[in-house]
């Protein structure tokens, strides 16, 4: 799902552009085959799994286990021999461990049968023993013949994943051949369980075919399902052999039936990439794949481009190309892209190259993946580079051990093939310089990474301090603020009392005799009164004012502080 979502971005990205786009998503098709058997494993072989599983833990970390059953295999004559660890996301692990199980089933039963519950009697240990649901498990399994007839039928079905999965992990290009081996996984499947009429059918055919259904099944006594599988199923009774029988064509089926529907064997260009194999290059319709693949990469071809490249195609079709080009001396086949290496040196009597188109385009369509086992070797070589005692190594030593690696895989593995030139030797005579130098680099990169750290720190101290002192000042203004309104309030207050008091001598005056001198009395209190009340109301609006400045900052410092504290 991530590589689809990854591949659902950059095409549309591309697309956005006016490029022509990506081509369509395959997924690993290894990780189907992986994932096939699997989910062939939900209808029949979880009691084998189990076992297998069992087995391996019962041993793990229990040295007088391990012991007691060695004793055991060297009383049978049998060589001291562990179990192997079974990882349930990695299915095709099974496989190995139960050929390891099968090899070990009598020393098992001798073990787990007779020897262990013996020693638990002596020892006073048997509760414990019988309390034991893995021990239960066990003995379950060897007692009787499901759990052999799981895993021989498993072992069975090994040989056919093996075929495909071994091919397809080599380190070549490899999409030519992804076609044919896909589909002869698939029909060396369907004659397991399926008339041989119903075998023989296209890709298309087979993809729309009902495997389950009756008419295309074979007699359930003639499904192949192993010779040893045969030999555990003749001790059973006609009627108790059906039932496995069943749960067996259900496992091909299920199977099968998950391959057809994700395998790439209804994909045309997949189909057609098969014509650039040595073997194929005269076949009738290899024109007009050619003509497909083109039409299939507009990232490539275009226009008269195609028409061009079919030419040249025609003409190698005609081209005298030695056996060897293709066979070596041993009879095996030389990588794809070594003898079209080999063709594209061919040149005209003009000293022009012969196929310049489709040099183009074979060099393109060998770059298209057929699995993900590159890159998952990748990381597994990475791992095996760092090892448990190199856990400080660069990311530039990583990359300078896996350039090494993979200069000598390029020659077989063999050092011996290697060619020391010049300038390899004179490589390796300053590699020790080049070091130095790197790491002199690293440290004045280092020194000058802290010096900006440090500057920067120095910055944001003094930006805090500034702001810390406009916080403090802008503190101190709103409390010089707060004096100087109560004062104000103060001030109005006591102008209010004296309009209060000069009411009240007014009062007096017109009630008493002596209105003159009360009224004058009266009349000054009021002017007091009046100047006081009108320098107060013009102290408030000054206060106003100053008070609409210190918010305004007091926002702005807010806002600043969110910006660079936050």
């Amino acid at each position: 799902n991530v590589n689809k979502t990854i591949w659902n971005y950059l095409n549309e990205s591309l697309k956005e552009k006016g490029l022509p786009g990506l081509l369509d998503f395959k997924p690993c098709t290894i990780h189907i085959v992986h994932n096939a058997f699997k989910y062939g494993l939900q209808t029949y072989g979880q009691d084998a799994e189990q076992l297998t599983l069992d087995i391996f833990y019962w041993f793990r970390a229990h040295p007088c286990r391990k012991e007691d059953f060695f004793d055991t295999q060297m009383g049978l004559g049998l060589d001291e021999e562990l179990f192997l660890r079974h990882v349930q996301c990695r299915w095709l692990t099974l496989l190995p461990a139960l050929q390891r199980i099968l090899k070990q089933w009598e020393p098992l039963k001798q073990y787990f049968l007779t020897d262990l519950p013996k020693k638990s009697q002596q020892e006073r240990t048997g509760r414990v023993l019988q309390n034991n649901d893995s021990y239960q498990r066990i003995c379950k399994a060897l007692q009787g013949q499901d759990v052999l007839l799981q895993i021989n039928f498993l072992v069975s079905v090994k040989v056919v994943f093996d075929r495909i999965l071994t091919i397809l992990q080599r380190q070549e290009p490899l999409i030519h051949l992804l076609h044919e081996e896909c589909m002869v996984l698939v029909k060396t499947l369907l004659r397991r369980f399926l008339k041989p009429d119903a075998c023989e059918k296209t890709s298309r055919d087979i993809i729309q075919m009902d495997l389950k259904k009756m008419d295309y099944q074979s007699d359930i006594c003639e499904l192949e399902v192993g010779e040893e599988t045969r030999r555990v199923l003749r001790k059973l009774t006609p009627d108790q052999q059906k039932l496995p029988l069943k749960k067996m064509r259900s496992f091909l089926q299920e199977t099968t039936q998950y391959l057809v529907k994700r395998l790439p064997i209804d994909n045309k260009l997949v189909r057609d990439l098969a014509v650039v194999h040595p073997s194929l290059r005269e076949i009738d319709r290899s024109e007009r794949c050619i003509r497909r693949i083109a039409r299939s990469l507009p990232q490539i071809f275009e226009g008269d481009d195609t028409t061009d490249l079919v030419d040249e195609w025609k003409v190698y079709q005609q081209e005298d190309i030695p056996d060897y080009y293709a066979v070596k001396d041993d009879g095996s086949q030389h990588r794809i892209d070594h003898y079209w290496q080999k063709v594209f040196q061919h040149k005209t009597l003009a000293g022009a190259e012969k196929f310049p188109k489709m040099k183009k385009l074979i060099k393109a369509v060998l770059c298209i993946c057929h699995g993900n086992s590159d890159v998952e070797r990748s990381l597994s070589v990475n791992k095996r580079v760092l090892g448990t005692d190199r856990t400080l190594l660069t990311k530039e030593s990583i990359n300078g051990l896996r350039s090494v690696k993979d200069a000598v895989m390029s020659v077989g593995g063999n050092i011996q093939g290697m060619k020391f030139t010049k300038e390899l030797l004179s490589s390796a005579r300053v590699a020790s310089s080049t070091y130095k130098r790197r790491l002199e680099e690293e440290k004045q990169e280092k020194e000058r990474q802290e010096k900006e750290r440090e500057q920067e720190h120095e910055r944001r101290e003094a930006e805090k301090k500034a702001y810390e002192d406009r916080k403090r000042k802008l503190k101190d203004d709103e409390k010089d603020l707060e004096k100087r309104y109560k004062d104000n309030q103060a001030k109005l207050k006591a102008a209010e009392d004296l309009f209060k008091e000069a009411n009240t001598k007014l009062a007096d005056a017109m009630k008493a005799k002596d209105v003159r001198t009360n009224v004058t009395v009266a009349q000054g209190l009021m002017e007091v009164a009046q100047k006081q009340m009108a320098k107060a109301q013009a102290d408030m609006q000054s206060w106003q004012t100053q008070r609409a400045a210190v918010d305004k900052k007091r926002l702005k410092l807010l806002e600043e502080s969110k910006s660079k504290y936050s």
